[in-house]
């Protein structure tokens, strides 16, 4: 296993985390509608209170964690490549 394998799997894991919550966010105007049609509300949805069917507080920690994941793993990454270039370097 070398340097860049664990944060290549990290990245992987931020993308994956970015992925499940653009899915359980994007269900949200479909449920939403959803929720109008089943009480027979024809109120225009612009106008009427939103319910808060995807926990949109989780969600966003969720996207914050992988984006702190992503930079995290992205900036080892790049700490790997200096100390690869200064060892290539050393032997010139």
């Amino acid at each position: 296993m070398n340097g860049l394998t664990a944060s290549l799997e990290g990245l992987q894991r931020a993308e994956m985390q970015i992925a499940d919550s653009a899915k359980r966010l994007s269900r949200l105007p479909a449920a939403f509608n959803n929720l109008l049609a089943s009480t027979g509300n024809n109120v225009d949805s612009s106008a009427a209170v939103p319910v808060d069917i995807v926990d949109i507080s989780a969600e966003t920690i969720v996207l914050a964690t992988a984006r702190t994941t992503a930079q995290a793993n992205i900036s080892a990454i790049q700490t790997y490549d200096q100390v690869q270039e200064a060892v290539v370097n050393m032997f010139r």
